[in-house]
């Protein structure tokens, strides 16, 4: 959902934004001259719309418009002083051919629908996060109890694979001179080249998590590491482990949504460095 991150404030502080006519022309406030601060219009169903959205309305033949916000709670990070805040899911939005007033009371029924459904939406999106953890965490698991009873190729050669666990569309295992990979992947000279390159830039490190192996310093970027992002490398003098994603699944509309790409990537992470402290870790 793309909408900007002002228009998402405002949104939160009025739910419901009618514009009854989006060729009529507006009408400049006149103000007290003892007023310090200009007038502020945020929860004014009076205030006209911006130039931009009246045309765009009228490129879509749309005279009168009704949007309703849904408004769900948001994530623990966003909270401030312990209070939980608020973030907005999305719009239901009316349009109508015609200039069109809605009463208030058919306003404030609508309002009271959309918080009755964000309720709804809220906790099945709490019971969604919940399976998904519990999904991880069940995989992690199985995932582990195979590191412990077989070599780590089989993370990437059985099922359940590190490709049930994080979410990308390739991972590759470099283990005693082997290669082993799994979906989109490089080639074995390819990982060859980046295996050279970690042992020799970051062979202190345990891992690197980077959304471009050129932001990571990987010389002369070649042609085909661009078509791999989301690079997440981790090292052991056992082997190294690498997965990564397509770049046209990285892209993303607005901070909100990114936010979520971001904490789902650290639980990835964490998943794939609690495996790494089972086996890749020791020896």
């Amino acid at each position: 959902m793309d909408i900007p991150q002002a228009s998402r404030f405002l949104f939160k502080q009025n739910r419901v934004r009618m514009i009854v006519d989006c060729h009529a022309t507006p009408v400049h406030v006149i103000q007290d001259e003892g007023l310090m601060q200009p007038l502020c219009l945020v929860g004014s169903t009076l205030r006209a719309p911006h130039g931009c959205h009246s045309q765009y309305m009228a490129n879509m033949g749309s005279i009168a418009s009704l949007a309703l916000a849904v408004i769900i709670n948001g994530n623990d990070e966003e909270a401030i002083g312990g209070r939980n805040s608020m973030r907005l899911w999305g719009l239901v939005v009316c349009h109508h051919t015609s200039a069109r007033c809605i009463p208030f009371p058919l306003r404030y029924a609508c309002e009271f629908l959309m918080q009755a459904f964000g309720l709804q939406l809220n906790m099945e999106l709490q019971l969604a996060s919940q399976l998904s953890e519990k999904h991880v965490l069940r995989t992690q698991t199985l995932l582990c109890d195979m590191l412990l009873r077989d070599t780590p190729a089989g993370i990437v050669t059985q099922s359940p694979s590190i490709m049930d666990l994080v979410k990308c569309d390739g991972a590759a295992l470099y283990y005693q001179g082997k290669y082993y990979p799994l979906g989109v992947t490089p080639t074995e000279a390819q990982i060859k080249d980046i295996v050279e390159w970690l042992l020799v830039f970051h062979g202190s490190s345990t891992g690197l998590s980077t959304d471009s192996l050129g932001d990571a310093g990987y010389p002369e970027l070649p042609l085909w590491a661009m078509l791999f992002v989301g690079w997440l490398l981790l090292i052991s003098p056992r082997g190294i482990f690498c997965s990564g994603s397509d770049p046209t699944l990285e892209k993303r509309s607005n901070g909100v949504e990114q936010s979520i790409i971001q904490r789902t990537r650290m639980m990835d992470r964490g998943c794939i460095h609690a495996l790494h402290s089972r086996h890749f870790g020791s020896g």
